[in-house]
């Protein structure tokens, strides 16, 4: 299934690093426009400290990952069912337990 995705990314990665590389997506939140253009997924991204000060990079898959495979965290199993439309205020309070520690992202 092809997405149309808006990010805010631009300032911190350049788009050429974004086209044709695997990322990951929170995929079942509800539609939503940025700058008035509609959006159907979120990429997921982290900011941290890196030596040049602060850096931001897309969360990268596991390794033989495949578009549209399910992600979820190590040592942990996938929901057996999903929420059909995640509300911004949901995700709003995950998203506060990640956090990346020595390039690696974590839950809380």
């Amino acid at each position: 299934e092809t997405r149309q995705v808006v990010a805010g990314l631009q300032k911190h990665i350049p788009i050429d690093q974004l086209q044709g590389v695997l990322v990951v997506c929170v995929a079942n939140l509800k539609k939503a426009k940025l700058a008035g253009t509609p959006s159907e997924a979120m990429i997921l991204a982290a900011e941290f400290e890196s030596g040049e000060g602060v850096a931001v990079k897309t969360l990268v898959p596991p390794e033989g990952a495949q578009p549209g495979d399910i992600v979820f965290l190590e040592g942990m199993q996938p929901a057996e069912k999903f929420t059909k439309k995640l509300s911004s205020t949901v995700w709003g309070g995950v998203g506060k337990s990640l956090k990346v520690k020595g390039g690696v992202a974590h839950f809380q």
